[in-house]
């Protein structure tokens, strides 16, 4: 599978988000930090591979299992405090440590299946592989309208990442992307005429309409934040004023529209 990254990534399941492999753009100075990293102790070397967030979050929760023993007014219980809230602090993190290979185990299965293994850009959006496995019944219905659904979604990624990474022509990507998006919810839409009389043809039928707000949901959410990032491109890089080009024409939802979404700044 010919991915737009060399080699396996990571997923931080707390805001779904891949980061990039460590040594893709790293400076000599970050070369040399990492190796500096290897050469201390194992003690210090695990609390660096702890997320700064967490750090924070482990931290309170040892200060909290330390305060508690300490208001027992024995003072040496403070003493047992201290490696009773390390012990909590390292399961804590293992535990983490733990759901996130799985989650990442899961997403790379899929890329790998036949369901996306022809698709080069579903590896930026873990949330939306995740949607393709939870629908891949619905393949059987339609293979081919199936197929083009995915392409059109590996389109739709494609060009998403090319505006977040900076592209000349960003108020032309959106045009497109708008476009795919539209074309790729038609199809997912068309999937639940080509249903057989079955017997469960109405559970299917209650699936599909939340599978097909889910990809509505997220679609419109990205298509949103890519907007944004092209009006600040526009912003720090003006466009050529021949063009009559203006970024006000990329208009975000209004709380006033119909179909205005209360809680997300962006259509449903």
């Amino acid at each position: 599978m010919d991915f737009p990254f060399t080699r396996k990534t990571r997923y931080n399941v707390s805001n779904n988000f891949w980061f990039l492999p460590t040594d893709l753009y790293q400076t000599l100075q970050e070369q040399e930090s990492d190796a500096n990293t290897l050469r201390r102790s194992p003690i210090v070397a695990y609390l660096d591979e702890i997320s700064r967030k967490d750090k924070f979050k482990y931290i309170v929760i040892a200060s909290v299992v330390m305060l508690l023993i300490y208001r027992l007014n024995l003072s040496w219980t403070l003493w047992i405090g201290i490696p009773v809230g390390l012990m909590t602090v390292y399961y804590l993190n293992e535990r983490s440590k733990l759901q996130l290979n799985r989650e990442t185990d899961q997403i790379w299965a899929i890329l790998k299946s036949p369901l996306l293994k022809k698709t080069k850009y579903f590896i930026t959006d873990p949330q939306l592989v995740l949607w393709v496995e939870h629908v891949s019944e619905f393949k059987k219905t339609n293979t081919l309208e199936f197929n083009k659904l995915i392409a059109n979604l590996d389109r739709f990624l494609k060009l998403s990442y090319q505006v977040k990474h900076g592209v000349d022509r960003c108020k032309e990507n959106l045009d497109l992307i708008k476009d795919i998006k539209v074309e790729s919810l038609n199809q997912f839409h068309s999937l639940i005429y080509t249903l057989r009389p079955e017997k469960n043809a109405a559970d299917m039928r209650v699936k599909y309409a939340h599978y097909l707000e889910e990809l509505a949901y997220m679609l419109n959410d990205r298509h949103n934040e890519l907007i944004k990032l092209c009006k600040l491109h526009y912003s720090i890089n003006p466009v050529n004023i021949d063009s009559h080009l203006s970024i006000t024409g990329m208009d975000e939802p209004t709380p006033l529209d119909p179909k205005h979404e209360d809680h997300r700044n962006f259509y449903i």
